[in-house]
């Protein structure tokens, strides 16, 4: 039996290659004998899985739409899970792109005509009750990199020397639409942190951020500030660098570089350029350790989170809803396996 996992694979980025690694990982443990791939199209493919990321955007945006439609259309049997909807709220307001009546009609067909859906989020579920799709048979399961959790009997915070920072670009469509200022706002904020003696590791997850965060590094003053370019593609590579450099918080604006820091009990601020990063924050019970790109004082901001983050126990905050949401996800994945196997 040919399984097609389709995910934002093959491009280097630290949390595609995670989830589609833990999901394609997780099947085939429980079935050993089909074949799961990310490169199992229409002609070849039994059953479908649209797995993490961002893949259920608004109709065009990614091939995922178009393919899992195309699924539905053809009643080729697929699952969702550990996705979210992005650059949409409740109230449909848009980072640069169009839902239509069509495409809102195209996306009940693919939410509907899935054996099992399992979103990343609760602001999907309310997206999609606010477009009156049906979300009855929806749970929420956080990340599909939350299987790589383990919840740690011996934390203990640790006073903050050493701070990573990850920085990307998005080509404008973040809330704002102001990439400029945010840049000008990290290198005030590294600078300040330089100057009041912290150590400051720029950190990147994928390598298309690299030009920026060099663009960056270029800017500041180098007192105990460094830029790494290795681009990790494993949770293992990105706890190789938090332990290498003795980081004890990251402040980032790439999802999985908070996503994998807070699988490894690192505490992290979200600079959150668009729905999907505040979204994991607030599922996590993180609500008040993120600022949005579109706030004019990021730097400041995030200076103030900081002395709340230092003041309190942050662990205890998420480790709960943080396993909670790893048992969703584990139960969603074992629907998945039964979904399967009844078609083997």
């Amino acid at each position: 039996m040919n399984v097609h996992y389709e995910g934002w694979t093959g491009h280097y980025n630290l949390g595609d290659e995670i989830c589609s690694r833990l999901c394609m990982g997780y099947i085939r443990n429980k079935l050993p004998n089909i074949n799961i791939s990310t490169h199992l199209y229409e002609q070849n493919c039994h059953y479908a899985i649209c797995g993490g990321g961002t893949l259920l955007c608004p109709m065009g945006t990614l091939t995922s739409d178009t393919l899992f439609l195309d699924y539905a259309n053809k009643g080729i049997p697929y699952s969702i899970v550990g996705t979210s909807l992005d650059g949409l709220d409740e109230t449909s307001t848009k980072l640069g792109w169009t839902l239509t009546q069509k495409s809102t009609s195209d996306l009940n067909k693919i939410i509907t005509s899935s054996e099992v859906v399992g979103v990343r989020d609760r602001k999907t579920l309310s997206i999609l009750n606010h477009l009156n799709i049906d979300d009855s048979n929806i749970n929420i399961v956080g990340d599909i990199s939350f299987l790589e959790y383990n919840k740690s009997d011996t934390y203990k915070p640790s006073s903050i020397k050493n701070i990573g920072i990850n920085v990307g670009t998005s080509s404008t469509r973040i809330y704002g639409f102001d990439e400029p200022n945010l840049q000008d706002n990290i290198v005030k904020l590294i600078n300040t942190l330089s100057d009041r003696g912290y150590s400051v590791y720029m950190l990147c997850v994928w390598p298309s951020d690299l030009d920026t965060q060099n663009k960056i590094y270029k800017r500041v003053n180098k007192k105990n500030v460094y830029s790494i370019e290795n681009v990790p593609q494993r949770l293992n590579d990105w706890k190789t660098l938090i332990d290498k450099y003795n980081i004890n918080m990251v402040i980032g604006m790439k999802l999985h570089a908070i996503i994998c820091s807070i699988l490894l009990n690192v505490p992290s601020i979200s600079i959150s350029y668009r729905e999907k990063c505040h979204a994991i924050m607030e599922l996590l019970g993180l609500n008040d350790y993120y600022v949005k790109t579109d706030d004019k004082n990021i730097y400041s901001s995030i200076l103030t989170i900081m002395n709340k983050l230092e003041s309190e126990n942050y662990y205890n905050k998420y480790v709960d809803n943080l396993l909670m949401y790893k048992n969703n996800l584990v139960c969603t994945m074992d629907k998945i396996v039964n979904s399967i196997k009844d078609r083997i």
